[in-house]
């Protein structure tokens, strides 16, 4: 690449940054990055995935990690961290629960700018750290995941830890450092299994360092013995009881992996990058498809400035530390989500964010490298880059097709406008859950259709059977792209009975029928 800079113009990553060089900047980024993650912190409401969240967190610790266990979705750390503050909340009613349940992750998103800076700084210089540190701050992607009750931005600070610590451990040799890093590694596995990607992608890593620092392995086998003896009573509890741990090796396939790395490669530079489809504006679309091609110039140039530095490439050890560590820490998790999306039903991008923190450094990198070679690209690219986060941001604050599911609306809404004897059938079924948590009332559910991906007749049969004897029957339409994909369910409400009212929410939609064959009560 014509602007990846010498390998001799970073000699500067191989002094370990002042503490008192730090303190300026990082008060500064934390104040910014207090403001992007605390504005409108309790604005929307909830959506399913919070309200699963909710839902076990709730309960008390000992069920709690017993639920954990059963399902095999994810471990229990971030539940036993949310659980006081779910009880803390009814001791302050003016504080909403939607601002008490998202506190963890947006003080976990503050830290992780904080934390950006500080590894980036460590690995690349000052200046890639600040250049690494405004991608975090800036990105719609980490913003997103500053304000959901969920464990991303939990998991992604202590996957960076863990990188650091290991980075510092295997520079300094120090028992404490290689103690932190297990205890770091330890909490990074019960908070996600995808965290298991960037444990293969350290031992990777501490074998290539053998040539430099023999020592290094076989450190890091003996702190993986730490990490599984801490782990062992949770592998034995998941073997023991872990019921749906079979259920989830299905629902995978090549194309949703292919599809997952693409969706990442957009969420990562782009933040929330379907609502931008969604609104169907072609300008803003180009727009985003130059800025892709401007992203994988930079991370290209930053994958080849960081190999120069890699143990391949040079004998300089930090450098050779820092290059390798962080392309490493980058393709293992990547390669580990992207596997999953192949063989289990997990092939979201939300699943490749333990890769995000070493992407930012990439992308950094290649924007730095740019900038000393005084490329065109560095200026032009990065200006246009900076306008799209802004642009998107401003989307996931303020825009409506940008918004989560509003239960909170559709509960408002039939508090005013259900009748006592009315159905409420669920196209996804599952999505009663989140609606029972705003909607206090009693109703009559059902849900429909009774597996995903039915075919027409039993979606009739089902349809015919579930509103028998119902005069007013509302449909409620959320996910049901997923559950009834050919859309057979309101295809059979719009043919057999009457349509009377259509009401849309944020990524939900409500139709009220009547059914006439059945007389309604006069009011």
């Amino acid at each position: 690449m014509p602007w990846c800079p010498p390998l001799n113009s970073h000699d500067e990553t191989v002094k370990a940054p002042s503490q008192k060089r730090l303190v300026a900047p990082l008060l500064l980024l934390g104040v910014a990055a207090t403001l992007t993650r605390f504005y409108r912190l309790g604005y929307q409401s909830f959506w399913f995935d919070e309200v699963f969240s909710l839902r076990v967190a709730e309960k008390p610790i000992g069920v709690l990690i017993a639920k954990a266990l059963y399902d095999a979705v994810h471990p229990p750390s971030y539940y036993v961290l949310l659980h006081p503050l779910l009880k803390l909340s009814a001791a302050f009613p003016g504080i909403s629960t939607e601002c008490w349940a998202r506190l963890p992750s947006a003080v976990f998103g503050v830290i992780l700018v904080l934390l950006m800076f500080i590894t980036a700084d460590a690995l690349l210089g000052r200046r890639a750290a600040w250049i690494t540190a405004v991608i975090t701050l800036l990105s719609p992607y980490q913003v997103f995941y500053s304000q959901e009750t969920r464990m991303y931005a939990m998991l992604e600070v202590l996957t960076l830890l863990s990188t650091l610590l290991l980075h510092r451990a295997a520079t300094t040799g120090k028992t404490t450092v290689w103690s932190g890093y297990v205890i770091a590694t330890f909490l990074s596995l019960m908070t996600h299994y995808m965290a298991l990607g960037l444990v293969a992608a350290h031992g990777v890593w501490a074998l290539l360092e053998c040539r430099q620092t023999p020592r290094t392995f076989g450190r890091w086998v003996l702190s993986q013995v730490g990490v599984l003896l801490l782990c062992l009573p949770w592998i034995i509890g998941m073997l023991m009881l872990g019921h749906h741990l079979g259920n989830r090796a299905s629902g995978g396939s090549m194309m949703k992996a292919v599809n997952s790395v693409v969706a990442m490669f957009l969420d990562f530079n782009f933040g929330y990058f379907q609502g931008l489809f969604r609104e169907n504006v072609g300008v803003l679309v180009m727009t985003v498809f130059v800025g892709s091609l401007i992203a994988m110039c930079f991370w290209w140039s930053g994958a080849r400035s960081l190999a120069g530095r890699s143990v391949l490439g040079t004998k300089n050890g930090d450098r050779s530390m820092a290059g390798s560590l962080i392309l490493l820490s980058f393709c293992g998790p990547a390669a580990f989500s992207f596997l999953a999306a192949i063989l289990t039903e997990f092939h979201l991008s939300r699943y490749y964010a333990v890769s995000y923190p070493s992407a930012a450094m990439i992308l950094a990198a290649g924007i730095d490298a740019a900038k000393q070679r005084r490329h065109p690209i560095a200026g032009v690219g990065g200006a246009l880059l900076l306008a799209i986060w802004l642009l998107c941001l401003k989307n996931v604050y303020f825009n409506p097709v940008y918004a989560r599911e509003d239960w909170r609306a559709v509960s408002r809404f039939f508090s005013e406008a259900k009748r006592p004897q009315d159905l409420l059938v669920f196209n996804a079924s599952w999505e009663d859950q989140a609606f029972r948590h705003y909607y206090k009332q009693s109703f009559n559910r059902a849900g429909l259709p009774s597996s995903v991906g039915p075919k027409p007749e039993e979606v009739a049969r089902d349809s015919e059977r579930t509103v028998a004897g119902h005069g007013r029957v509302w449909l409620v339409l959320c996910y049901n792209y997923i559950t009834d994909p050919r859309d057979y369910v309101r295809k059979w409400f719009d043919r057999n009975l009457q349509r009377l009212e259509t009401h849309r929410f944020s990524q939900i939609e409500v139709l009220l029928y009547r059914n006439p064959h059945v007389d309604e009560p006069r009011h």
